[in-house]
This record gives structure tokens, C-alpha cells and sequence, in this order.
């Protein structure tokens, strides 16, 4: 497991051993010693950095849309907070 301080968060990334040599990731993403939200399995990787990378990049991409208002993370677009639905 690894884990990265994000904006006050602590966002880890997991790869579990599956079939076939694979590793299933996932991400749990913390605030304060406690989990705030998890993702269950974030699909298979051939490595196990690339499934714990898959998986600190879903709690970064958690923590830009529920807590710092990223509405389009592509264009790196935000939008205002009182257009916000």
C-alpha cells in the first residue's frame, strides 16, 4: 500500500494479487485518521505499481470532484460554487 497527503486528505492506493499474475487495484482515500470513502476494485494491472498508481490517482480524482469543485477534470475546468448543482 502506499499513500499520498492530497489537499488534507490522505489518499492511499492498493494492488491485490489476482489471476493470471494481475493486480487488482483500489483506493481508499482517509481525512483525519478516518476513511471518508473507498472505491472497491479499480480493474486489473500487469504491475503491482501500476494498480497502487491506479489506484492513489482514483482517490486524487475523488478529492478534485466532491471537495475542491472540478466539474471537468480533462480541460481542468471548475466551475463557480454557485453554479454548482
Amino acid at each position: 500500500m502506499t499513500a499520498q497527503h492530497y489537499f488534507g486528505y490522505l489518499v492511499h492506493g492498493t494492488a491485490r494479487a489476482g489471476a493470471n499474475g494481475l493486480f487488482e487495484a483500489s483506493g481508499v482515500v482517509e481525512r483525519d485518521g478516518t476513511p471518508v470513502n473507498s472505491s472497491g476494485p479499480r480493474g486489473c494491472h500487469p504491475t503491482r505499481e501500476s494498480a497502487i498508481a491506479e489506484g492513489v490517482a482514483w482517490g486524487k480524482v475523488w478529492v478534485d470532484m466532491r471537495v475542491r469543485g472540478y466539474t471537468d477534470l480533462r480541460a481542468n475546468a471548475r466551475k463557480p460554487a454557485a453554479a454548482r448543482t
